[in-house]
């Protein structure tokens, strides 16, 4: 498409976009929400255990349409702030890769929003600091998914050793007499 104008894109603030204050003030907004909202109680209830959630009374349907429906209208607004202060148009692939990285940032931060602050920090620096060391250090610019890939390893082998664990516990458990 052709290039936004000038009056319409996101202004800048202390040299960041604003876009960048407008998730962290998002981020807060729905931590708040999570921990002081019965909304964000059966959230976080349906999200843990679903059948739990369905004895305590909670709509499940409804919640994982409302949970749907947020994080729809969050990824919404990042389209929108990457396009309005960043990229300047819209382009069909400009968000390729992005999910994942979403993935990476919400095991990173624990799946909480306060967490994924941090954690969207650094794996945006990484990404934004590819080129350059491509260019600066002569290193294959592959190097910080190679990175991003250990994070991710580094992240999730607690949980799934703990899953394993679990799984091997409860086989042992429900085999009975017969072995």
């Amino acid at each position: 498409t052709p290039r936004i104008q000038d009056s319409a894109q996101m202004p800048e603030l202390l040299g960041l976009p604003l876009g960048f204050f407008l998730a962290i003030g998002l981020s807060i907004t729905l931590w708040w929400i999570m921990r002081n909202t019965t909304t964000g109680f059966s959230i976080e209830t349906i999200g843990r255990n679903r059948n739990a959630g369905w004895y305590a009374g909670i709509s499940v349907k409804k919640t994982i349409m409302l949970s749907m429906l947020i994080g729809g209208a969050v990824a919404g607004v990042a389209g929108a702030v990457e396009t309005l202060s960043i990229i300047g148009r819209f382009e069909p692939a400009f968000n390729a890769g992005l999910g994942f990285d979403g993935i990476t940032v919400a095991l990173l931060g624990r799946a909480n929003p306060l967490g994924v602050i941090p954690a969207a920090i650094l794996i945006g620096g990484m990404r934004a600091s590819g080129s350059t060391v491509q260019f600066e250090a002569g290193v294959a610019p592959e190097l910080v998914d190679l990175l991003l890939a250990m994070i991710l390893f580094f992240v999730t082998a607690p949980l799934l050793a703990r899953f394993f664990k679990n799984r091997k516990e409860s086989v042992a458990m429900t085999s009975g007499w017969s072995n």
